[in-house]
C-alpha cells in the first residue's frame, strides 16, 4: 500500500512540474500572439467542462492538450494567420495548412518527455470522427483519443461562437454535423454543460435554455 500511495504522490508531482512548466511556456508565448492564446483559455475551460461531466475527473492532460495546442500556430504562415484572424476565407492550400497545425505542434511537443498522451491528444485534435481529415490514417470514431474528441468539439464550439456569439446557434452547428465531425456523447456532454450553466443564472437565458455566451456574464475564470 506505501509504495502505491509513494508511486501516485510521485505521479502528482510530475503532474504539477509539468503543468507549471507548460503554464510558464504558454505565458510566455501568449504575448506573442495574445489573441490564439485567449481562445485557448476559452477552450480549455470549456474542455475541462465536458470532461468533468463524461465523469473523467481532473483531465490534466486535456488541460495541458489545450494550452500547448496553440503552438501549433507557429507552423502556419503569417499571411495565412492574418487571413484567420480577419475570417476572410481560405483557399485548399491554406485549409490544409491549418488543418495540419495540431501535426506540427505534436512533433514539437514530442520532444518533452512524458507527454506521450498529450501529443495524441494534440495530433487527433483536428481529425473527423467518421476518420476524415488529419492525420491522413485509419483511426475513427472511439479509436480517437477521448481528449481529441472533447478538444474537437470545444474548438469548434468556440470558433462558431465567435462568430456567431449565441450558444444555441454555436451548439446547433455543431449538432447539425451529427456523427461525421463528432462524437455524439461529447455533443450531449456539451449540451449539458451548456444547460446546467442556464440553470444557474436563468435570467441571462435564452429560450433554448442555453446561455446566451459561453461562459455565461460573470462566471469566475479558472
Amino acid at each position: 500500500m506505501a509504495r502505491h500511495e509513494l508511486v501516485l504522490e510521485e505521479r502528482a508531482l510530475l503532474e504539477q512540474a509539468l503543468t507549471g512548466s507548460t503554464q510558464i511556456l504558454v505565458e510566455l508565448l501568449s504575448r506573442l500572439d495574445p489573441r490564439a492564446f485567449g481562445r485557448a483559455e476559452e477552450i480549455r475551460r470549456l474542455a475541462l467542462a465536458i470532461a468533468r461531466q463524461l465523469g473523467l475527473g481532473a483531465a490534466w492532460d486535456i488541460e495541458l492538450s489545450t494550452l500547448l495546442g496553440p503552438i501549433g500556430r507557429l507552423a502556419i504562415p503569417a499571411e495565412v494567420q492574418a487571413k484567420i484572424d480577419r475570417g476572410q476565407g481560405l483557399d485548399e492550400r491554406d485549409r490544409e495548412l491549418t488543418l495540419r497545425a495540431p501535426e506540427a505542434c505534436a512533433r514539437l511537443i514530442s520532444r518533452i518527455p512524458r507527454l506521450d498522451q498529450v501529443v495524441d491528444i494534440i495530433r487527433y485534435s483536428a481529425k473527423n470522427y467518421d476518420g476524415s481529415g488529419y492525420p491522413d490514417d485509419l483511426r475513427a470514431g472511439k479509436a480517437l483519443p477521448v481528449g481529441s474528441r472533447i478538444l474537437k468539439v470545444a474548438q469548434d464550439f468556440v470558433d462558431h461562437l465567435n462568430i456567431r456569439d449565441s450558444s444555441p446557434l454555436a451548439y446547433n452547428e455543431i449538432r447539425s454535423k451529427g456523427a461525421l465531425n463528432y462524437d455524439p456523447e461529447v455533443v450531449a456532454a456539451l449540451g449539458e454543460v451548456l444547460g446546467a450553466e442556464a440553470e444557474l443564472r436563468p435570467q441571462a437565458a435564452p429560450a433554448r435554455g442555453f446561455p446566451r455566451r459561453w461562459p455565461p456574464p460573470g462566471k469566475p475564470r479558472g
